[in-house]
């Protein structure tokens, strides 16, 4: 998957953060909430409800969902067979669902219906395996919450029981006219039982989850449709959907705030080398689908997740991304000089987890919109304040190029020549951005990295010495650092 530069509606978006298969063997429904296991979910922050006047029935809603929620802008629908999800956008008739309602290809895969995908261990602690809720067809129970409905998935093979709340909500926006509808889905701490028995390590019947990844497939675009996923790479990278794609054998994953610095205390100088890949810096994500999109926000357990993003051809033909959430840590631990086990936590990480589906609209309803959505969160969730009219100087990054190795050799991947860093630059002036720092990535010989440059000729495939040098004076000439 390879990385793209931003474009100037992008890079603005960015300055924007900073400046201001079967079904299941059974299923039951419980109305009573005393009935349930687990308390009715807590509100971290109150939400009060907005008034609205119900939409008239969707008929483009499949046969055998019914709609448990509400807002004035969307709809929660549950098919009680199955537990699959669809959000209505009644703006402008978009139906979001939680698993491609067409077949996404001839030959179908289970992850096409699947609503989470389970990697769990055994007693021993050594390696995983992989589950979801398609393939271990769990038992499935119903309770009605507060503006949504519990699931709990009982898998009995493997002795876990999973809760997850859906919610629908919808805020006033914490600036100006409008509101933010979003989807909430939580798994509260308690929500997670493993009844297996662990206490000896040669146990047949214990499994503990190690990582839970939710949602796999909403949204996800068939082969065939316009748009881009959004990953916060960085500042934040768009990856287009491609008309034609091959079978991938990697994804984009990559841990929040990066990985664990105690994990990779004794493999971090093992056979790596240098990562081409920036750090996340923020629990954010989005999809982009022709003229709707929605930005996902990791808000309980961003510490422990990792975010990921897959193209059509990695094990089903679409296009998507999720979180996956981290319950137990796992790190290779020497025995002796040139020998590594690999060892899981035994005690899963406590707390919620909890993410937030906002559904994009109209003119927001792209890279740019994601950004705002975050800021937006940022302000009301997490009492961020607008900084002082008197900012800082912000600081711009322009991605040049990149070496990409392959098999047998290594090319150059030109992303911005020099030239069209002037081009970039006079576009920021003209917009009111005039007082800023610039910082060149991947400008010296062969480009990118993942390191300091170590031969400092300009990449020619840019354009060169000369081409700098133009860039230079024309930045310095307006002011600008580089």
């Amino acid at each position: 998957m390879r990385r793209r530069v931003l474009s100037l509606a992008a890079a603005t978006a960015a300055l924007t953060l900073v400046l201001s298969g079967p079904f299941p063997a059974a299923a039951r429904y419980d109305a009573a909430p005393s009935d349930a296991p687990l308390a009715a979910p807590a509100e971290s922050v109150p939400y009060a409800p907005l008034e609205y006047t119900p939409a008239t029935p969707n008929p483009a809603v499949p046969a055998g969902y019914e709609q448990v929620s509400e807002t004035p802008s969307l709809r929660l629908y549950v098919n009680r067979a199955d537990s699959k999800l669809i959000v209505e956008d009644k703006r402008n008739g978009k139906l979001w669902t939680s698993n491609p309602m067409e077949p996404l290809s001839d030959q179908k895969s289970l992850l096409d219906d699947a609503l989470f995908l389970l990697n769990y261990t055994n007693a021993r602690r050594q390696m995983t395996n992989l589950a979801s809720s398609a393939s271990e067809k769990p038992e499935l129970a119903y309770q009605n919450i507060p503006n949504g409905i519990r699931v709990s998935y009982d898998i009995q093979k493997l002795k876990l029981k999973i809760t997850i709340d859906y919610a629908l909500k919808e805020e006033p926006k914490p600036e100006g006219p409008g509101t933010t509808p979003y989807l909430e889905v939580t798994v509260p701490d308690n929500g997670i039982s493993e009844t297996g028995d662990c206490s000896i390590a040669t146990s047949t019947t214990c499994f503990m989850i190690t990582s839970l990844e939710l949602l796999p497939l909403f949204g996800a675009a068939p082969v065939g449709e316009q748009g881009y996923v959004v990953i916060p790479d960085g500042a934040g990278s768009i990856v287009n959907f491609k008309p034609e794609y091959p079978q991938y054998r990697q994804r984009y994953s990559s841990q929040i705030y990066g990985a664990d610095a105690a994990s990779n205390l004794f493999t971090g100088g093992r056979g790596g080398g240098s990562t081409l890949r920036t750090s996340i810096r923020m629990p954010l994500w989005g999809l982009k689908v022709a003229n709707s999109a929605y930005a996902g926000i990791v808000t309980k357990g961003e510490y422990q997740a990792n975010i990921n993003a897959y193209l059509a051809g990695y094990i089903t033909a679409a296009n998507r991304a999720s979180t996956e959430f981290i319950y137990r840590r796992q790190a290779s631990i020497p025995r002796r000089r040139t020998l590594f086990v690999n060892r899981i936590e035994d005690t899963r990480l406590p707390g919620d987890r909890q993410l937030r589906y906002v559904i994009l609209n109209g003119d927001d309803a792209n890279y740019a919109g994601v950004g705002k959505t975050f800021r937006d969160y940022l302000m009301k969730d997490k009492g961020i304040k607008r900084i002082a009219k008197e900012a800082p100087r912000p600081l711009v990054e322009f991605f040049m190029g990149i070496t990409r190795r392959g098999a047998f050799k290594e090319d150059f991947v030109p992303m911005t020549r020099f030239d069209e860093g002037k081009e970039m630059i006079q576009a920021f002036i003209d917009k009111g951005l005039k007082d800023f720092d610039l910082n060149l990535i991947g400008w010296a010989d062969d480009g990118y990295r993942g390191r300091w440059p170590r031969r400092y000729p300009a990449e020619s495939g840019i354009g060169g010495n000369d081409a700098l040098k133009r860039l230079v004076n024309f930045a310095h000439k307006n002011g600008i650092r580089i």
